[in-house]
């Protein structure tokens, strides 16, 4: 793989306009003075990165609607994931032998949800945090939705754990194992429901099974987190960090150099966008005013998570992110791609006589 190249982003297609919430600089200032009470920034240097990832602005950008009070709890757990997976997971010093280590403090966390009332590590920040955290959104949810909030945990923590197991074994996923991967290691299900709580109200669980809104689930989650993933791949590899990035896992299984993986990685992000659309317009008049206005703000994802890091020193590289925006897509075809993982995301709008899925 050609590693010489210069890393300039093309413009990204944001068919849906990002908005935000009035109270984004209050979420920030919450999110941190909750994680200093909570002895999260103990280690050097930990604020100054947890300050950098506006946590708070994230969630502004990803609920600009919801209640204020709601909003701050999406802003801290957003605080606390990324917290745990730079403590935990992309620390660049980062050893093999600590895979038996997560495993077993990614196992206490699941516990302490499924019984907060007797945690087996109480001196744990995480520990701690999260068990405050649940409480809260238990507070703000009904027992089914806080029953599927907690159980969300468990397959974002494993999904960790397969993504570390490559960095312990010196491999590479390949692309299609990525695209799945990342899907769950991004915590897309948690935050999905997540989203519905911090709404305040509640998606039916008939509409949850509908295979047409959790393709617009992923395929929203999917274009954010990929999008983080162009983004970020110069900071990347500034900091020695793991290396599972989508730009070069398709540089290394297409062979192509870094200029040409760029592209056709922005080619894949804007295909599977146009088919969220394409999924957004005929299921958004069929569902109901809970789901159909979840499904608004997760149009407006992959937008408003762009804004985000282009206004975080997090994802800046000597002083600025390069990102910028267009009104075309790069990549205009129809057809899936090639990948299984993912080949559900077209075949949803068929399923049914209706040509829906619903």
């Amino acid at each position: 793989m050609d590693t010489s190249n210069s890393y300039e982003l093309p413009p990204f297609w944001t068919p849906h306009p990002a908005c935000l919430h009035p109270a984004a600089d209050v979420l920030e200032q919450h999110s941190l003075r909750w994680m200093t009470q909570l002895d999260f920034f103990g280690e050097p240097g930990r604020r100054k990165t947890m300050t950098a990832a506006r946590s708070g602005l994230l969630a502004a950008y990803l609920t600009p609607g919801a209640p204020v009070d709601r909003v701050q709890l999406y802003a801290d757990l957003i605080c606390w994931l990324h917290c745990f997976d730079d403590c935990h997971v992309d620390d660049p010093q980062w050893e093999p032998s600590r895979l038996a280590d997560l495993a077993r403090r990614t196992g206490t966390l699941v516990r302490a949800l499924q019984n907060p009332g007797t945690p087996l590590r109480v001196d744990d920040p995480f520990v701690a945090a999260l068990v405050e955290l649940s409480e809260r959104f238990r507070s703000a949810a009904t027992p089914a939705q806080h029953k599927r909030w907690r159980e969300a945990f468990a397959p974002y923590f494993s999904a960790h754990l397969w993504l570390l197991s490559h960095h312990v074994n010196h491999t590479r996923p390949t692309l299609d194992e990525y695209l799945a991967l990342r899907t769950v290691a991004s915590g897309t299900h948690l935050v999905a429901y997540t989203h519905e709580i911090v709404n305040g109200s509640e998606i039916a669980v008939h509409e949850w099974a509908l295979p047409p809104l959790w393709a617009c689930v992923e395929i929203a989650y999917a274009v954010g987190n990929f999008d983080n993933d162009i983004v970020s791949r110069a900071k990347e590899v500034q900091d020695n960090e793991t290396g599972h990035n989508l730009v070069d896992i398709v540089a290394a299984e297409q062979n192509l150099p870094l200029s040409e993986a760029l592209r056709a990685a922005m080619a894949m992000r804007d295909r599977m966008l146009a088919r969220f659309l394409a999924q957004y317009r005929l299921v958004r008049p069929l569902v109901s005013p809970s789901a159909a206005r979840c499904l608004d703000d997760w149009a407006a994802l992959p937008a408003g998570a762009l804004e985000m890091q282009r206004r975080s020193p997090r994802y800046a590289v000597n002083g600025h992110t390069g990102i910028r925006y267009t009104d075309t897509p790069s990549d205009t075809s129809i057809e899936p791609l090639p990948y299984s993982s993912v080949a559900w995301w077209w075949e949803t709008l068929d399923n049914s006589p209706s040509g829906s899925g619903l």
